[in-house]
C-alpha cells in the first residue's frame, strides 16, 4: 500500500466523484459559452420606422385618396419598410424617375411625420389623425370627411379593422 498512496483514494471513490463534478462545470460552462456565441452571431434586427407608399395594383394592402387641384386621385399601396430616411427618400426617387407618379409618400411611423415627395420639392405634413373602426362602411364615410378636411387619406385593413389615417 506505501507504493501506491493514491490507490485507497481511488477506492474510496474521492477521485471518481471528483472527477465527475468537474466534467459538471466544464459541460455548464459549455452551454453558457454556446449561449453566448449564439447571441453574438444572431442577427440583430433593425427597427423600420420608415414606410414608403409604393403603387402596386396586384397585390395591395391599402388604398389612398388624395386630392390636388381639385382632381382626386385613387391609389392602391402596398408598404416597403426601411430603417433609415436616406434609403427610403433614395426608393421614392427612383419610383418618381421611373413610373409616372405625381409623387411618393414616406411616413415615419414612431415621429407621425408624412413627407410627400415630388420631384421638384418635398412637403412634410406632421398633424396625424388616425380612426379605427371595424365596420367597412363607418371607415368610407369618416375618410370622406378626411378628404373634405385635410386633402387626402389612406385605408388599411389590418386584424380585422380599418384604419383610416390622414395627415394636415
Amino acid at each position: 500500500m506505501a507504493l501506491f498512496p493514491w490507490l485507497r483514494y481511488f477506492e474510496k471513490g474521492g477521485f471518481v466523484m471528483k472527477r465527475i463534478i468537474q466534467a459538471e462545470n466544464i459541460n455548464s460552462e459549455s452551454k453558457l459559452i454556446n449561449a453566448r456565441r449564439k447571441h453574438e452571431s444572431r442577427n440583430i434586427k433593425k427597427p423600420c420606422d420608415f414606410r414608403i407608399y409604393t403603387i402596386n395594383s396586384a397585390d395591395y394592402t391599402a388604398k389612398g385618396i388624395w386630392a390636388e387641384n381639385g382632381i382626386i386621385y385613387k391609389d392602391k399601396i402596398k408598404f416597403r419598410y426601411y430603417s433609415d430616411y436616406i434609403s427610403a427618400k433614395k426608393q421614392a426617387y427612383n419610383i418618381l424617375n421611373n413610373t409616372s407618379e405625381i409623387a411618393v409618400s414616406i411616413e415615419d411611423v414612431k415621429k407621425n411625420i408624412l413627407y410627400i415627395v415630388y420631384k421638384d420639392k418635398i412637403q412634410i405634413l406632421r398633424i396625424k389623425y388616425t380612426v379605427k373602426t371595424p365596420y367597412k362602411r363607418t371607415a368610407i364615410i369618416k375618410g370622406k370627411a378626411f378628404l373634405k378636411l385635410y386633402g387626402g387619406y389612406t385605408i388599411e385593413k389590418a386584424n380585422g379593422q380599418y384604419k383610416i389615417t390622414s395627415y394636415k
